[in-house]
């Protein structure tokens, strides 16, 4: 079961990715990890520059797909960001966007939600 959640994860990373540069954004990098945690995608758009947490479920057995971004995950998630930032020397306004995608029949269902607090 893990192998399957593994590339269901990676696939929905591939799909959301996709639909970010549909919508105007330049992908910078993807899976930048460091000991503390990862960042899945990571994109710059209008002089921001977008840390995205993908969530990818094909059912909502396990509750909502946001609900699972806990108060810790947002701690690593901010911690990652501001080694990302620094090491970088990144002077872009950091954003944090959730986007969910949603596998149910044939066609993707993508759900975006943009500068989320850390």
């Amino acid at each position: 079961m893990r192998g399957y959640n593994k590339k269901l994860g990676e696939w929905g990373e591939e799909l959301a990715s996709r639909f970010l540069i549909e919508k105007g954004f330049d992908k910078i990098d993807s899976n930048w990890h460091k000991q503390v945690g990862e960042i899945d995608l990571i994109f710059e758009k209008d002089e921001e520059i977008i840390f995205v947490e993908v969530k990818t479920r094909t059912n909502c057995n396990f509750g909502f797909p946001e609900e699972s971004i806990t108060v810790s995950k947002r701690q690593k998630i901010r911690k990652v960001i501001e080694l990302y930032m620094m090491e970088g020397d990144i002077e872009l306004i950091p954003r944090f966007d959730v986007v969910v995608v949603e596998l149910k029949g044939l066609q993707p269902h993508f759900t975006h939600y943009e500068s989320l607090e850390l």
